[in-house]
């Protein structure tokens, strides 16, 4: 048997996920938003800090103030390992422009004169942008970005554990690092 799921794919617990979706959802409460959407890619931590999904590819968080939050990825094949890391259970292939998925995904929700917060606005391709925009003239994007980033930096103390955990495996690797190259 090889490693599965947590083992392979370690995340935090569920109580630290409800409290980050607490947060979040109050703060859109505030912004009297009704979803917020994120755009990732490779590199990039928005997407993951609320799905455990690491993005190796272009990708979308559709999280609403209300229900569960949906993944959406670039490539077809990806779709088994980012089910298996994220924390949330609608993870889809959102074909080969992100747009009509994500426009069926707004209307689907009956968000489409609804207020939507973009995580990050100035991050995302204004084609994107607009084109939301175009296709939603009755709702209003605006940013949420900063409101997002206040959230995140606010550590709790399960963050903070994993945190010292990684400086400590790094500090191990370095000293290894330092010493196999002193010989």
């Amino acid at each position: 048997t090889g490693l599965t799921g947590e083992e392979l794919f370690p995340r935090f617990s569920d109580g630290e996920y409800a409290r980050r979706y607490r947060a979040v959802r109050a703060a859109m409460e505030k912004e009297n938003l009704d979803a917020i959407l994120i755009s990732g890619a490779r590199g990039s931590s928005e997407v993951h800090y609320l799905s455990n999904y690491l993005a190796q590819s272009p990708c979308w968080l559709f999280f609403p103030r209300d229900g569960e939050a949906t993944v959406f990825i670039h490539f077809f094949n990806h779709q088994p390992c980012a089910k298996a890391q994220a924390v949330t259970n609608d993870v889809r292939w959102y074909g080969p422009a992100p747009l009509p998925t994500l426009a069926e995904e707004i209307r689907r929700r009956g968000l489409a004169k609804s207020r939507i917060g973009l995580v990050s606005m100035r991050a995302m391709a204004y084609g994107h942008v607009t084109e939301l925009q175009r296709l939603f003239p009755e709702a209003e994007f605006v940013e949420f970005g900063p409101q997002f980033g206040r959230i995140r930096r606010v550590r709790s103390e399960e963050e903070l554990t994993y945190l010292r955990r990684s400086g400590y495996l790094t500090d191990l690797a370095t000293k290894k690092l330092r010493s196999s190259l002193a010989t």
